[in-house]
């Protein structure tokens, strides 16, 4: 019934609502499940504080819903923590919000879709796609293998690299207008142990969160444009030293601190509207794109959140429900419990 690319958490997603509502369906991932944004992110289910500020309040209202959820489901694997506003140190304002090991996340909820009968493919690679009368033909290749299938429909979950995937499907399809965005983190070798602090940069104003992560501190994000394929992402010089003077400004502990004691450092890459204005002020809602309506053949996820993907998966479901055919629901999503993969 359903054919979805990309092994992110937003494919996994997907993956999981499909099964549960009693559709057949198949994951094609590239090269393993959350190896691309979806293990590089900040590692928080969060309510959205800062995006009161640009007065995006629907996003808040779904985000915590959704980390009231994940606390229930997920146990194992979503934690309540303290956070601390340290802004100006007249006063120390805490909050709870929520952090996960977002990798094991995404390979948990692909694990629970694979428990009610879902299918994966990988490594595999997406090849092309060719849109028929009632459906869509898929060709990928597994191995040295070229396999083909026929779907009633076909999810793009493939993240930064979904307008690519997009540009595979013939006749062409209409591809919104985004814009990619390089986040960093980096991981220094001190604890944090009181909770995870929001603080904002001293040079531009940026939210910056600094947390307690394998007994060390990891600390992010950037917002840095990024104009390259998305397989070359990678930390710059530039974005470490300007998170490390961010700790430095609030933490005498790293006051001494140079890149040279970085332990770790990765790079992930957000999907936002193309736009001219600051990267922070943009809209962080999902853009979901099909061929045509009512019955969808091609539906494409551009951007999205960590916190967000069990209700993108479910709006997909309800957009793509047209062009599927009846089912008996096996489970609802918002009840499976997510246990920690083996």
């Amino acid at each position: 019934d359903v054919v979805i690319v990309g092994g992110g958490i937003h494919g996994a997603g997907v993956l999981q609502a499909a099964a549960a509502a009693g559709h057949s369906a198949l994951l094609i991932e590239r090269v393993g499940l959350a190896s691309g944004t979806s293990s590089r992110s900040s590692k928080l289910i969060h309510g959205g504080l800062r995006y009161l500020e640009s007065g995006q309040f629907a996003l808040v209202r779904e985000s915590l819903r959704e980390r009231a959820i994940h606390l229930r489901i997920a146990p194992d694997l979503v934690e309540l923590k303290p956070f601390f506003d340290t802004q100006g140190l007249d006063a120390v304002i805490r909050y709870h919000d929520a952090q996960t090991d977002d990798a094991m996340l995404t390979r948990a909820v692909v694990q629970s879709a694979l428990s009610l009968g879902a299918a994966v493919a990988m490594p595999a690679s997406f090849s092309a796609a060719s849109l028929t009368d009632d459906g869509v033909r898929v060709s990928y290749v597994s191995g040295a293998q070229t396999i083909e299938c026929t779907a009633r429909v076909l999810v793009n979950a493939a993240g930064p690299w979904a307008p690519q995937v997009a540009g595979k499907v013939q006749p062409p399809i209409a591809i919104p207008d985004v814009d990619l965005v390089q986040g960093t983190h980096i991981v220094l070798p001190i604890a944090v142990t009181a909770g995870i602090y929001y603080v904002e940069s001293p040079t531009d104003g940026r939210a910056v969160f600094v947390m307690p992560w394998h007994g060390a501190a990891l600390i992010g994000t950037t917002e840095t444009p990024y104009h390259g394929a998305p397989d070359r992402v990678h930390p710059l010089p530039e974005e470490e030293e300007y998170l490390l003077a961010v700790a430095r400004h609030y933490f005498p502990a790293f006051r001494n601190l140079t890149r040279e004691h970085i332990t770790q450092r990765f790079a992930g890459l957000r999907v936002l509207p193309a736009a001219s204005q600051a990267t922070f002020d943009r809209s962080r809602e999902t853009i979901f794109s099909t061929d045509r309506e009512p019955k969808p053949r091609v539906l494409g996820i551009y951007g999205g959140k960590l916190t967000g993907w069990r209700a993108a998966a479910a709006h997909v479901l309800q957009r793509i429900s047209p062009s599927l055919p009846a089912s008996q629901r096996r489970a609802a999503t918002d009840q499976l419990i997510l246990r920690r993969p083996a």
